[in-house]
């Protein structure tokens, strides 16, 4: 049941929009939440083109290294387009940034003690 739910709330529909009716949804992904819908919407965006990369690592045409270099090969093979490149890196950079919640500076820690 856990996990239907789950699933249910990672995909927009009807059913995310019924679970979420009334509950604020930012726009402005500088909002922690908004980050996290930012993050979403990004990833949902970037599935077609990570498959296109999956499917292209099981063919052998490309080799995962390092994540730059992959995204840069897949490009130049004509695997994924120059846009769908630019998807990708902004799907990852807000996955990233989504799951840094606990990640501060140390100027953020000593006003916390204060």
């Amino acid at each position: 049941m856990g996990e239907q739910v789950t699933a249910l709330l990672m995909e927009p529909g009807p059913a995310r929009d019924r679970l979420t009716a009334g509950i604020y949804l930012p726009n402005d992904p500088e909002d922690r939440l908004g980050r996290l819908e930012a993050a979403l919407t990004a990833v949902i965006a970037a599935e077609p083109v990570e498959k296109k990369l999956r499917a292209a690592v099981h063919h052998r045409w490309i080799s995962p290294e390092s994540y730059v270099q992959f995204i840069d090969d897949a490009v130049t093979r004509g695997v994924i387009s120059h846009a769908e490149a630019g998807l990708i890196r902004d799907a990852e950079t807000r996955r990233h940034d989504a799951l840094r919640v606990d990640d501060f500076s140390p100027e953020e820690w000593a006003a916390q003690r204060r």
